[in-house]
């Protein structure tokens, strides 16, 4: 066997952290709705009428767009089935992405082509990390009738289910507007019945992960700087198998949510961000019981759930509960429904449906904007003509505003008023970086290509596997009895001195009141910027700056607003510009000489 030799590199980066800002998620357009969430504008959303030529509605279920990552402005939109550039005309090369064979007189194209895709996470986009001008769109199908429309112009439509598949598109082609380069690329087959899917960031902070499900398994393909990996990572859970049209992964990539049938499981699993396996499992409606009053029918073959969502601080898990049915479907007789929180470190629930905040039956789609808030569209679902066939129409759009804020007696706002009402279900949002973990001590064996960076100090006493690449990236990186590296034909392994900061989580107050202060000369110290006025107005000054060798300012999601590298012999001080600011809580954070890591909340006035 040809072995390769690996060299252990150490290099020493001087060049800043700076991480783009997450503009991807700029744009959603679904239905007849363009938003634009324009952050630089207190957070306002601008919502408008758009129409795709010779359309009434377009997308009227599941949607996904994406913004330029570097300007925000939108780019293009799809559905899994057909995708749209800026301009809402069809992408060239971007029709029938799943080569759907159509049947006679065209009817089952002519509907898909109308309505879009009515799989519950039926489309996701998401960029390519090793080439800017590629993206690649994940389109998921099941089998179902297009027969509960009032108005669809050509009756009952059966289309059947094909799987999961990807295709790529290449922004650099059409002066800009796009060209589908490759399609139909199929990852699983239909027989599984899935149609859940949702991605994460990975903890290198630049790859993603796409994760669906089938049969008893949760898959996970990732997507590196090479591309997506088509063999994916199989986690198992020891329930029979999980359905529901969603997946949600909280923002520190921690947490999965899913619900399990035929016994209704509301479930709360552990996501490793790094390695793509799903594992524990938590059964939340075991801790509802303690309810009072119980509002919430704890019969478990009597309540189920549809659409759920994290709070930004991924602490607060939001989701629809109804008795019997879930509210997407085509039944008009739910006794009950409304919105449920579940506070992941306390186990306590929150339940709003009964009263002046209950949301009305079939209500459904909970989405986490760009903006942190998290929106939700209000369906109703009416027996369209006594023969079994259902209309869903759609009452309009609520928000809760400060998601964070666990115990709100109203998080709900009143109906949202806009010029267009058609859309199911919002896009889900294209994951940002996750905060920069401080620490890593790997143990298990790497089997697939990845990139590691913490903060501060990485321990591995794992084993490499042949033909990938590795590379560690921190302040200090240690190699333990047992760590071995092989190699066949191809692979690196590199370690690099290189912490991140970009994102760095917002302390707890207890780790805020016990983190390191000190002014001595001792080596393994530092000296302790001082930050003033605080709360900061039009202008935040920091002092005692000898010791830093990189700061950011971010806001409470990790948004980078300001950052700098120090240069010591010319800057004494920093200076930030604050006037401009939302009035709230934002962090400090700064790398220090000695690796250690200083963070300091701030409150514009």
């Amino acid at each position: 066997m040809k072995m390769r030799s690996f060299i252990l590199m150490f290099i020493l980066l001087l060049s800043t952290h700076n991480e783009a800002q997450n503009l991807m998620n700029n744009n959603w357009v679904f239905g007849k709705n363009r938003w634009n969430f324009n952050l630089s504008t207190s957070g306002s959303v601008a919502r408008t009428a758009i129409s795709f030529p010779g359309y009434d509605v377009k997308f009227r279920y599941q949607s996904s767009s994406i913004s330029n990552p570097s300007t925000g402005e939108f780019m293009f939109v799809t559905d899994g089935f057909n995708v749209y550039n800026k301009n809402f005309t069809l992408m060239d090369n971007g029709g029938n992405l799943l080569s759907i064979p159509d049947t006679p007189g065209g009817a089952r194209l002519a509907a898909i082509d109308y309505y879009g895709n009515k799989t519950g996470q039926g489309s996701l986009i998401l960029p390519h990390p090793g080439n800017s001008n590629l993206y690649y769109i994940f389109s998921l199908s099941i089998a179902y009738q297009y027969n509960d429309e009032a108005s669809i112009p050509m009756g009952i439509v059966n289309v059947p289910g094909y799987g999961l598949s990807y295709s790529i598109v290449d922004m650099s082609q059409n002066g800009g507007l796009g060209r589908v380069t490759s399609r139909n690329n199929s990852l699983l087959s239909a027989s599984y019945g899935t149609q859940g899917m949702t991605s994460a960031i990975a903890s290198d902070g630049i790859s993603y992960w796409v994760i669906t499900y089938r049969g008893n398994q949760f898959l996970a393909y990732k997507v590196g700087t090479t591309g997506l990996n088509t063999t994916p990572i199989v986690s198992t859970t020891p329930y029979s198998h999980v359905v529901g049209d969603f997946l949600k992964i909280s923002p520190n990539g921690k947490h999965i949510f899913v619900r399990h049938e035929p016994t209704t499981k509301a479930m709360l699993y552990d996501f490793n961000s790094s390695t793509g396996v799903i594992s524990g499992g938590t059964n939340i409606l075991q801790y509802a019981d303690s309810l009072n009053p119980p509002y919430i029918y704890m019969d478990q073959s009597f309540i189920s759930l549809n659409s759920s969502e994290f709070s930004s601080d991924s602490n607060i898990l939001y989701f629809i509960g109804a008795q019997k049915y879930g509210m997407l479907y085509p039944y008009p007789f739910v006794g009950k429904s409304g919105l449920i929180s579940y506070n992941i470190d306390t186990s306590e629930f929150i339940d709003y449906d009964n009263g002046e905040y209950a949301i009305p039956c079939h209500s459904a789609t909970l989405q986490r904007g760009s903006d942190g808030k998290i929106y939700i569209i209000e369906l109703t679902t009416l027996n369209d003509d006594g023969f079994n066939h259902y209309h869903t129409t759609i009452k309009g759009w609520r928000v809760i505003n400060n998601p964070n804020n666990w115990g709100n007696t109203n998080p709900l706002s009143a109906s949202i008023n806009s010029p267009a009402i058609h859309g199911l279900s919002f896009p889900q949002l294209i994951p940002s970086s996750l905060p920069c973990p401080s620490n890593l001590n790997i143990t298990t064996p790497i089997t697939s290509s990845n990139d590691f960076q913490v903060s501060n100090r990485i321990e591995a006493s794992s084993v490499i596997s042949q033909n990938i690449n590795v590379n560690f990236k921190g302040n200090e990186i240690v190699l333990k009895p047992g760590f071995s590296v092989s190699g066949f034909n191809t692979g690196n392994f590199s370690a690099t001195i290189d912490p991140c900061i970009a994102a760095l989580a917002p302390l707890k107050e207890e780790e805020e009141d016990s983190k390191t202060k000190s002014y001595s000369n001792d080596e393994s110290k530092f000296i302790e910027p001082i930050l003033f006025p605080n709360p900061a107005t039009s202008v935040l000054n920091i002092n005692q700056v000898e010791d830093i060798i990189e700061w950011k300012l971010v806001d409470i999601y990790g948004k980078t607003i300001d950052s700098g590298r120090m240069n010591h012999l010319i800057q004494e001080k920093i200076t930030i510009n604050t006037s401009l600011l939302i009035p709230g809580v934002y962090y400090f954070n700064a790398l220090m000489k000695n690796g250690e890591l200083f963070q300091e909340k701030v409150i514009k006035k």
